[in-house]
């Protein structure tokens, strides 16, 4: 299989960017002051942003755990297959 070894670093790279668009995602709905009436923000408040990089961090973390354990599999494929 001439594509096992570019196969994995695809893999390595989806979980690498499952990673990074979750700390995107982190960063575009942090909670932010706005400017209006006083006391008065806007978007999420901390609680709900806590319980948002909870619930999204679950599913990324499985995405990306099960991208590197694949890509574990091909390069053992192609080291096998190189001997």
């Amino acid at each position: 299989m001439p594509f096992q070894k570019l196969a994995s670093f695809g893999a390595l790279g989806v979980a690498a960017g499952s990673l990074g668009l979750y700390a995107l995602l982190a960063f575009i709905f942090r909670p932010l002051g706005h400017p209006g009436p006083p006391g008065h923000i806007g978007g999420f408040d901390t609680l709900g942003y806590t319980v948002y990089l909870i619930a999204s961090a679950v599913p990324i973390t499985v995405i990306a755990l099960a991208h590197v354990a694949f890509a574990r599999q091909l390069q053992a494929g192609v080291v096998g297959a190189e001997s």
